[in-house]
């Protein structure tokens, strides 16, 4: 008699173990290989990482002469990155340089399109197109020492008082998981 009271035991024993392998062989078969879920909390840490890391790398290129090269080779270096985390990270990078007395107006597109920029100052404004992983710029002549730099893009519109003789940097981000974007801006 225990025996067969045994046997039932062992029956139940696999039954649940065969229903814990089915949920996990369902669970897996649905869940695509090798793709992790990042919480919106971690792209908040991961914008706020690269509204941080803009500035350093501007001024390590100002201090090498190359303050648009080492953002821009930054911004594809953070691409390469997150797109590894199916993360999309999107940039629209504006630089100012003093050239003399003029003032150098560089655009950098990471948006994925080309883009027709509106930059300005003091109501002198040019059309900038930019292709998609590149840039372009132009030059302002004899601008005031403290200017607003009038920007339009892509249905983004900014005025930005600046100094002359100082390299500025603004920058525009968005970074895309599934259907989470967090936007981010900065102007140095």
């Amino acid at each position: 008699m225990k025996r067969k009271r045994m046997k039932g035991q062992f029956f139940l024993i696999i039954a649940f173990m065969l229903i814990i392998l089915f949920y996990i062989g369902i669970s897996v078969y649905l869940s695509p290989p090798g793709i992790s879920e990042t919480l919106s909390n971690d792209i908040d840490f991961i914008i706020n990482n690269i509204e941080n890391e803009y500035p350093v790398a501007f001024n390590l290129g100002i201090n090498e002469s190359d303050g648009p090269g080492r953002v821009i080779n930054f911004t594809i270096f953070a691409r390469n990155l997150l797109k590894e985390r199916n993360i999309e990270l999107y940039s629209m990078i504006f630089f100012t340089e003093s050239t003399g007395s003029n003032v150098n107006v560089t655009v950098a597109n990471f948006l994925e399109e080309p883009e027709y920029v509106s930059v300005g100052i003091s109501g002198d404004d040019r059309i900038l197109y930019v292709q998609n992983g590149s840039v372009n710029s132009t030059i302002f002549t004899d601008p005031a020492d403290i200017f607003t730099l009038d920007i339009i893009f892509n249905s983004i519109q900014k005025n930005l008082l600046l100094g002359k003789y100082k390299s500025n940097l603004y920058f525009y981000t968005e970074l895309k998981k599934g259907y989470d974007i967090i936007v981010g801006e900065r102007k140095t």
